[in-house]
């Protein structure tokens, strides 16, 4: 090998390392990969689920095109790896042991969406799943807490507010308050409990 050559393989080497650190000495096809906010795939969508690849996201090469990714993540049910393979991963010891319930409503508990608003728990085949938060742009997932566009139209806003997966979109947009205006209309209504609406 030529000292060009090693130059070079070091040089992408440094740049794997800045790009994405935790996953740069992954050379392994088939293993797992975690999402940061540094991986290339960030907010991609997955084209076996077609949701998008948020900050934690366990994934893995997907064998058809390598520098794509599939969800391959068992604590939120997306098995799309496996699905394409036909292999299915091991998953990590106690990885779905745990159900994280009590943790959850505990948080829930603690740390309501701002202003009048309830959030609401997406269940599978909800009509919500596969929508997009304006705020955040991720995919709306079954498990997601979320809160509807108060609007009273039928625009079909949805926003994360979901703490325990980092997700407080509906606070970020509402900070604190009660808008009078639809997040993606624009359209002026009265708030139902004080605010600024018109």
């Amino acid at each position: 090998m030529s000292t060009h050559e090693q130059l070079d393989q070091a040089f992408q080497r440094g740049m794997e390392l800045a790009r994405d650190p935790l996953n740069a000495g992954l050379t392994d096809p088939t293993q797992s990969r975690i999402t940061t906010i540094y991986s290339p795939w960030l907010l991609h969508v997955c084209r076996r689920c077609h949701h998008t690849f948020r900050e934690g996201d366990l994934v893995r090469p997907d064998p058809q095109r390598p520098s794509r990714m599939l969800h391959e993540d068992p604590r939120y049910g997306l098995h799309c790896w496996s699905r394409v393979t036909g292999h299915p991963s091991e998953e990590p010891a106690g990885a779905a042991a745990c159900s994280h319930e009590v943790r959850d409503a505990f948080l829930r508990g603690l740390h309501q969406p701002a202003g009048s608003t309830a959030s609401e728990l997406v269940v599978p085949g909800s009509p919500l799943v596969g929508r997009r938060c304006p705020v955040c742009r991720h995919t709306v997932r079954p498990g997601d807490q979320v809160v509807r566009c108060p609007c009273g139209r039928s625009c079909g806003g949805v926003f994360h507010q979901d703490i325990t997966r980092h997700l407080t979109c509906w606070d970020t947009w509402n900070r604190g308050g009660e808008r009078g205006y639809c997040a993606l209309t624009g359209a002026w209504f009265r708030p139902a409990v004080g605010g600024e609406g018109a």
